[in-house]
């Protein structure tokens, strides 16, 4: 079974409620970059 981290990310930050900006800020990096994690880039 293949897991897709995008979606992983996706579906357990929507559950959190938090925003890509949000898991950005607390990551150190851009919102940019979780939106080309979360598209699999």
């Amino acid at each position: 079974m293949k897991l897709n981290i995008g979606k992983k990310i996706h579906e357990l930050r929507k559950e959190k409620g938090v925003s890509q900006e949000m898991l950005a800020t607390a990551l150190g990096i851009t919102g940019q970059a979780v939106s080309r994690w979360e598209a699999g880039e």
